[in-house]
């Protein structure tokens, strides 16, 4: 560890969480969560006038009340209109939490329909592949018993129309209750939620599939709509899925696909749309028009460049989608944070994610890395420098699970290490307080119960073998340094951590997270430092097998160290026994 080489600032916003993981909303509080997000696909078409949604594909198209926090402060009865949304921002605000909200563009939200009103009634458009085994049994899938879409419905079975200036007095309702962004209002409006699957999840109200132009125009039409109501606010777009959509269409993808020949199926082999485009990826298309826009009216639209992380070789699963917990998938998902940064990890030439990986680019032909972080800064410092970047929805699958938890502490330890503006966590169900995937949050945020946290301005931190102890190291704002330290394998791991530029002003602090106790952080013993750090600056450790170490040394101040040598190596005691894939 240096503290005085890689000095860089460390977003709190990485810290954030999708609110649809909340059980209650001092959640937020327990768990230190700095930023929360209104998103997915119910929000697509979210009334924030009537508080309804339509589910979409994602159940039978029906309409419902829109879910939420129930506990508030109190607000003006005459415009705090006990929406969820209203009381999602003002959960975070009770919990000193920024908002993140979501802008439907399809021109269609939910309308004033009773509840599980549908968009394919079985009686008004025949027989389909699946009804809503629990509820209405009238309500279809929108599939017709030989597998064809149906694209002739009538939106407004469930929908009514809904343009910009819609949106902008949604905006101004809640600049109306809270105030602006900069008083502590709504901090982040998305431009919808996943573009390419609108004509998938919202094919009742958007059958077409979406192109470059769509996307882009609406973004930049409807932008302006949020500004106009809070030029506060910042503006986050394109909000892409996963991996193929930052580079495609959704017509690009569905060509592809439908193409004839030795080549049919493969997604990317007729990309119309992008031809169409000068050959651009989808992401740098957009920023740069809104990079134009900006350099033709002088006004920034887009603030956040903003996409989801689900990427090919996360969140390893079965055949039919089930989530794995065993010993593979569990060392896949420790090795995947590796997608998101390491430009060295070939995918197509890991044993663990050759099965997975994505052809395109991925893939024999191309083999290069993944690095998601590094394309994104990529994309931004070419085609709209100054954006800043996030990732709002991502899961590596385990959240219950020792594995889980130490891959999501693992990447939230990448994202503030490689400079990420924001990110929010999408869990797979509902996070308490106690449940094993807050840990992850928690050790950042919260370790001790009283607000005990990583430092806030990342140093260099370097480890022998990263897919054995990773290392992350921060100070903070009281001087202290804290070290984040996750052991990824089955054995007890000792080593000895070399100190540049930092001495100690006495034992150093260690709270422990590990498969022994998945219900608690545990503080350890101190560890004592050397009476001249000058001589050996450093100290031993031993951190034990599946765990996550904080480790926090208050700083002596005037005290001289000399550089430490050659990093020492990871040793894992005799009687471990570790893999041959861990010694790798």
């Amino acid at each position: 560890v240096d503290a005085a080489a890689g000095r860089h600032p460390i977003s709190p916003y990485v810290y954030g969480i999708n609110s649809y993981g909340f059980d209650q909303p001092s959640t937020i509080g327990a768990l230190g969560i700095p930023i929360t997000r209104w998103g997915g696909d119910a929000t697509s078409e979210y009334n924030w006038q009537l508080d309804k949604s339509n589910s979409g594909s994602d159940w039978y198209f029906e309409i419902s009340a829109q879910t939420g926090a129930a506990v508030v402060p109190p607000f003006d009865p005459v415009t705090f209109n006990n929406s969820a949304f209203d009381r999602f921002h003002a959960a975070n605000q009770l919990n000193g939490a920024r908002s993140i909200g979501t802008i439907p563009l399809l021109g269609w939200v939910a309308g004033n329909f009773p509840d599980q009103t549908c968009g394919y009634s079985v009686k008004k458009y025949g027989a389909q592949q699946k009804t809503d085994p629990y509820g209405n049994h009238d309500c279809g899938n929108g599939i017709t018993a030989a597998g064809a879409a149906i694209l002739t419905n009538d939106p407004k079975d469930t929908d009514v129309t809904a343009n910009e200036a819609y949106m902008t007095q949604w905006v101004q309702h809640v600049v109306g209750v809270f105030g602006p962004a900069a008083e502590n209002g709504v901090s982040i409006w998305q431009m919808d939620n996943e573009p390419v699957w609108w004509s998938g999840v919202h094919q009742s109200v958007h059958p077409n599939n979406s192109t470059y132009d769509e996307v882009t125009n609406k973004g930049l039409s409807y932008s302006q709509a949020v500004k106009a109501a809070d030029p506060t606010a910042a503006v986050a777009g394109a909000i892409t899925s996963g991996w193929e959509d930052l580079f495609f269409s959704r017509v690009d993808l569905q060509s592809g696909w439908n193409s004839t020949g030795v080549e049919n199926y493969k997604y990317w082999n007729n990309p119309t749309d992008r031809l169409a485009h000068g050959n651009m990826d989808f992401v740098a298309w957009y920023l740069q028009q809104f990079a134009t826009y900006e350099q033709q009216h002088g006004q920034r639209l887009l603030d956040v460049f903003d996409i989801h992380g689900y990427m090919p070789g996360t969140n390893p699963t079965d055949s039919s989608g089930n989530e794995l917990i065993n010993a593979a998938a569990n060392a896949q998902r420790l090795e995947s944070t590796r997608l998101f940064w390491d430009s060295s990890f070939i995918p197509y030439n890991d044993s663990v994610f050759n099965a997975f990986s994505d052809e395109y680019i991925l893939g024999s032909q191309w083999q290069q890395c993944l690095c998601l972080i590094p394309r994104m800064k990529t994309w931004v410092n070419t085609y709209y420098p100054g954006t800043k970047m996030a990732i709002t929805e991502y899961y590596l699958g385990g959240q219950d699970d020792i594995s889980g938890v130490l891959a999501q502490a693992d990447l939230l330890g990448i994202f503030g290490r490689e400079g990420l503006d924001i990110a929010t966590w999408w869990p797979f169900h509902t996070v308490t307080a106690a449940s094993p995937g807050g840990f992850s949050f928690r050790i950042y945020r919260n370790y001790d119960g009283h607000g005990g946290a990583f430092g806030q301005i990342g140093v260099s931190a370097q480890s022998g073998n990263q897919d054995q102890l990773s290392i992350y190291a921060a100070h903070r704002a009281d001087q202290a340094l804290t070290l984040m330290v996750i052991n990824k394998t089955a054995a007890d791991l000792s080593t000895f951590v070399g100190l540049n530029n930092f001495a100690p002003a006495g034992p150093v602090h260690v709270y422990q997270y590990s498969a022994a106790n998945l219900a608690a952080i545990v503080p350890q013993p101190d560890l004592s430092v050397p009476a001249d750090p000058a001589f050996d600056p450093g100290f031993a450790a031993t951190f034990p097998a599946y765990s996550m170490t904080l480790l926090v040394l208050p700083e002596a101040g005037n005290v001289r160290v000399r550089t430490p040598g050659l990093p020492r190596p990871v040793v894992p005691p005799a009687r471990g026994g570790a893999s041959s894939r861990e010694m790798q």
